[in-house]
């Protein structure tokens, strides 16, 4: 039997506004493209009695972010609807088309909105990196933000889905300008405290394809006879060594390079392969079988 004093509570609720339908989005997705507050209120109480979501709302506010930044639409957004600011929003800020001034401005206003505490903040900032490896200027941003440059995941391949598994000696900030970044920003990581030994550098120098990258990493004392590793590459004992990457990859500047620094023609790697024994083999690049040749000669 039905408790009547339960159907008489369950009745005394009211009833949740109907959400906005998805025709209806267009109209508010618009509306965030201008700095007027208004004219999204307007548009919301033309609605009445429905209601936009929390995930709408928070879509209004990436909107507002990208065709602007609109600080005024973004700060109703904020304060009125009291949509979060997520760390998706951070990166969206980091990548737009923007003088880094602006970026950081507006990431300025992002991170006060969050009221995140040290410890998220930072873990925050450190994902956006990833974004800014080319860009000196957003590197010392993020770098101010408390970042520690040797704390992260394990591997680059583990920003998204072990962001919240990291070590002490990950490298992953160095070893990702050291691919994909500048010289200038490698510098920049190594002069605020960043390890070399931790991003297996060597490695990552040959995966760059930029000779340059590789002649400053070994100037700055990286080890051109790594130990196999699997934390950067996922079968690190697969590539073996660096020079033993640089030859299957073609690479022949970065060969040369390697041998200058007295890399070992004879090592193997798991395959038993060695960089020898490849530019005997058929097929290989001639002018790395004239290098390695050279440099057999002379041990």
């Amino acid at each position: 039997m039905e408790n009547p004093n339960l159907a008489s509570s369950s009745s005394a609720l009211p009833a949740a506004p109907p959400p906005i339908e998805p025709e209806q989005f267009e109209a508010p997705w618009k509306t965030c493209r201008t700095d007027d507050p208004s004219v999204f209120d307007r548009y919301l109480t033309s609605l009445l009695p429905s209601a936009p979501t929390d995930v709408s709302l928070r879509a209004w506010l990436g909107v507002a972010i990208t065709f602007g930044p609109h600080y005024a639409t973004m700060q109703y957004l904020i304060t009125r609807h009291k949509v979060e600011v997520t760390g998706y929003m951070l990166a969206q800020a980091v990548k737009m088309d923007l003088p880094p001034s602006e970026r950081m401005k507006l990431l300025d206003f992002l991170l006060q909105a969050t009221h995140w505490d040290t410890d998220t903040r930072a873990s925050e900032c450190r994902k956006l990196f990833r974004h800014c490896v080319k860009d000196k200027d957003m590197t010392e941003y993020i770098l101010n933000q408390g970042v520690d440059l040797n704390v992260g995941p394990i591997s680059p391949a583990m920003y998204y889905y072990g962001s919240n598994q990291l070590v002490p000696d990950s490298g992953t900030m160095l070893a990702s300008a050291i691919k994909c970044g500048t010289i200038e920003v490698v510098d920049l990581l190594i002069q605020h405290g960043a390890v070399l030994s931790y991003a297996d550098p060597a490695h990552c120098a040959v995966e760059s394809g930029n000779p340059a990258m590789l002649s400053k990493i070994l100037e700055l004392g990286a080890s051109v006879e790594p130990p196999d590793s699997t934390r950067h590459f996922a079968r690190e004992t697969y590539f073996g060594s660096p020079l033993i990457r640089a030859v299957t990859q073609g690479k022949a500047e970065m060969v040369e390079i390697l041998l200058e620094h007295r890399a070992n023609i004879y090592r193997k790697d798991a395959r038993g392969r060695s960089a020898l024994g490849l530019v005997e083999g058929s097929g290989m690049n001639a002018e790395i079988r004239a290098i390695v040749a050279q440099a057999q000669a002379q041990c």
